[in-house]
């Protein structure tokens, strides 16, 4: 007896089921709505957008090549406005007048410190030391107006976002924005050469 009544109330629920289902559509959830949204429109977006233009080769030696950090004006390492970097005693490298706030990777490899003050990174490569450097004097700023995008011991490939910098800021501060790429162990390197190709 028990089975009937069940057997009876599982039909009876069926049959509810399907006269709800005809009653009204099935209802997608807000999330699922707005996710679907979401993707259409970054994949539109994606779509229509032309690639980003690849940075130059500005440094080559045997261990591999660097391409330039930053949007800019490419400069000899001589023409830096700083002794030290533009006499070559970090080794040797270029600079960049930059055109925006953002400094990419040169290459893929690894990020060995990220300053303090976030206005300088080194980075390593197939026995590559990379030292990239935001500015003349800018470490007297204290960090304002530099953010990090990486941290310490990350694996970073070359156009990945490394720091980001307030160039009017620095310019406030009375400091060249010039970006300075330097190998800091150029005279271990063979075949160094500066400046594109």
């Amino acid at each position: 007896m028990a089975h009937i009544a069940r057997k009876a109330s599982e039909e009876d629920f069926s049959r509810l089921r399907e006269k709800e289902e005809r009653k009204t559509p099935p209802q997608i959830p807000a999330w699922k709505k707005f996710r679907k949204t979401l993707h259409r429109l970054l994949t539109g977006i994606g779509s229509r957008l032309a690639p980003a233009k690849p940075m130059p080769s500005v440094v080559r030696c045997a261990a591999g090549e660097l391409l330039q950090p930053c949007r800019g004006r490419l400069i000899k390492r001589e023409q830096i406005p700083d002794e030290t970097f533009a006499g070559g005693l970090l080794g040797d490298g270029v600079g960049v007048e930059p055109e925006e706030g953002l400094v990419v990777a040169p290459c893929d490899g690894t990020v060995i410190l990220v300053s303090d003050t976030k206005h300088a990174v080194t980075l390593e490569k197939d026995g590559m030391e990379v030292l990239i450097h935001i500015g003349v004097n800018t470490v007297n700023m204290r960090g304002e107006g530099f953010t990090a995008f990486v941290e310490d011991g990350q694996k970073v490939r070359a156009g990945d976002r490394l720091l980001g910098f307030d160039r009017e800021a620095i310019r406030k501060a009375g400091h060249s924005d010039t970006v300075v790429m330097l190998l800091t162990n150029s005279g271990d390197l063979e075949g160094v050469e500066c400046g594109r190709k």
